[in-house]
């Protein structure tokens, strides 16, 4: 099934497309509060590797087969007109093993705009489960979510 069938069903929005937008519509009620947030965090700086580290998410790219745990995420505009996707995800979450980026144990915020990431947060949101336990992995040029084979971590 491609993209486009995804998106439409007889003229109607898909259930991904219908519940993106609604998650969509609801984080971004509050989303001023985190720009604003990371405005302070930059002001508040006090020297400039603080002033480059503030706000600093990491690109799902950057933890590949990295088991964590996905405590809570929202979604987030996206403002690159060439991303082909319409949200991104913002997912807070904790590294369960430690890679060259992040340590075990370390609270995370992980960026990814990949549809099949944002289709199974949305259905895992639906079916309350979160926290959940998986990791990132390339699937071709797409990126997903999967169980690691190890599901028992503690941190």
């Amino acid at each position: 099934m491609s993209d486009q069938d995804l998106a439409t069903q007889g003229g109607e929005l898909s259930p991904v497309r219908e519940a993106l937008r609604l998650k969509l519509a609801q984080d971004m009620l509050g989303s001023n509060d985190a720009m604003e947030t990371i405005a302070t965090e930059l002001m508040n700086a006090e020297t400039v590797e603080d002033v480059l580290d503030a706000g600093g998410t990491l690109s799902a790219e950057e933890i590949f087969d990295v088991p964590i745990r996905i405590e809570r995420f929202e979604l987030r505009k996206s403002a690159d007109e060439y991303s082909g996707s319409e949200a991104f995800a913002v997912i807070y979450a904790v590294a369960l093993e430690s890679n060259d980026v992040v340590t075990r144990g370390e609270l995370i915020v992980v960026t990814c705009g990949g549809y099949n990431v944002i289709a199974a947060l949305l259905r895992i949101g639906q079916l309350n489960g979160f926290p959940v336990e998986c990791a990132f992995k390339a699937a071709g040029k797409a990126i997903r979510l999967y169980r690691p084979r190890t599901t028992t971590f503690e941190v």
